[in-house]
């Protein structure tokens, strides 16, 4: 019952119509001419169905996406999950804002088609620099959907569904509509592999604060160069070599690239 009330949500997303505004997406290029796809600002009602054209027409060219970088104050829930099944499918790495503790801030790396990088740098305590280096709420559904997530400057909070967002579930159903919602989420964070104590402490936090990661969960959720993949064919065709050498390397691409065109042939036919 749980995972249709999930599905149900789900497309009442993707039914909402189009945001006018929503966050703005570009592909890009980093300085070892990898193709990433980003996304700056609040996530709002159809910025998921935007994503996936874009998907769509960057897989018809052939083009094969690696990393998709995240950098919102969150938005809408139904659209965040939407965008993250996406990802999850075709197991893209989810990259957030980084924390330079030292100097309270954190920093966001935004590209250019040509390779070229802009770092923004923002400082959330003193609301100093720029505001859209920042992953924050509904951000978090998106960046945990990564097969690998890069970035620790992640903040978290209870994150609601409202009764719209439940189509076509009846109101007998969808009489609390506060527990189900949070049993949507709790369901979608488990899929994407995030840990129960995480999950646990996302639901009890009030609605009107926001926390960041702790250090144990930013080791137990980032990717650390070194260490196996989460994904278990990573685990399986790469483990017989020494980390962060050459053939391990190679090995993570050609694992990735077959993932991401697994995922892609099922976009394309609808399995999505």
């Amino acid at each position: 019952m749980l995972r249709a009330i999930c599905l149900l949500v789900i497309l009442a997303g993707a039914l909402m119509p189009s945001s006018v505004r929503g966050s703005d997406m570009t592909f890009s290029k980093d300085d070892v001419g990898q193709l990433w796809l980003q996304i700056i600002g609040r996530i709002d009602d159809g910025d998921d169905a935007k994503l996936k054209s874009m998907l769509i027409d960057a897989i018809n060219r052939g083009d094969q996406i690696v990393n998709v970088s995240i950098y919102s104050p969150g938005g809408r829930a139904p659209s965040a999950m939407r965008i993250g099944r996406y990802i999850r499918a075709l197991h893209l790495t989810t990259v957030a804002p980084q924390l330079v503790p030292l100097l309270g801030q954190q920093t966001c790396r935004i590209y250019t088609m040509s390779g070229r990088a802009t770092v923004l740098d923002y400082d959330p305590w003193r609301h100093r620099g720029d505001p859209r280096c920042t992953c924050a709420g509904e951000c978090f559904l998106i960046w945990a959907a990564g097969a690998a997530r890069v970035g620790d400057a992640v903040q978290i909070h209870r994150i609601s569904l409202s009764r719209e967002d439940f189509e076509g579930l009846s109101d007998a159903q969808g009489a609390d509509v506060e527990a189900i919602g949070q049993m949507v989420i709790a369901e979608y964070l488990r899929e994407a592999g995030i840990p129960a104590a995480t999950i646990d402490r996302i639901s009890r936090i009030s609605p009107d604060r926001v926390e960041h990661l702790t250090r144990d969960e930013r080791d137990a959720l980032e990717y650390k160069p070194g260490l196996p993949w989460a994904e278990g064919p990573f685990r399986a065709r790469c483990r017989q070599h020494t980390a962060t050498s050459p053939a391990a390397l190679a090995c993570e691409k050609a694992v990735a690239r077959e993932l991401y065109w697994e995922g892609a042939r099922r976009l394309l036919s609808g399995h999505d």
